[in-house]
């Protein structure tokens, strides 16, 4: 299976939360972050508009990853070299939103 269907399982797989549906579309939140903006999934190829959505659905999501990226580096950054040797696990925390890339706490 590929496309748009395909896509939402495989994020609510890797702990991504439904945040709502509605005809056509998916609404999803980050792992264990409900407070910023929900990323938009449509999920009718047939409707008129799908692929403008589709290609926008893309870029929110490389856009937030950016985001989570450029907070992770400044983390590392900040860290010190006992911390920066668990780099792979700092990363694999805050993108799967167990860690706080701006405070460094652990997500409950």
């Amino acid at each position: 299976m590929t496309g748009p269907q395909h896509l939402v399982d495989g994020l609510t797989a890797r702990g991504w939360i439904v945040a709502g549906t509605g005809r056509g579309y998916t609404r999803l939140f980050w792992p264990g972050i409900t407070d910023r903006a929900p990323l938009f999934v449509p999920t009718d190829p047939s409707a008129p508009d799908f692929n403008d959505l589709w290609r926008a659905a893309l870029a929110d999501g490389e856009a937030a990853l950016r985001s989570k990226m450029k907070a992770l580096s400044n983390m590392l950054l900040r860290s010190d070299h006992a911390h920066a040797a668990n780099a792979g696990q700092l990363i694999t925390d805050v993108l799967t939103g167990e860690l706080d890339p701006l405070s460094g706490e652990a997500r409950l």
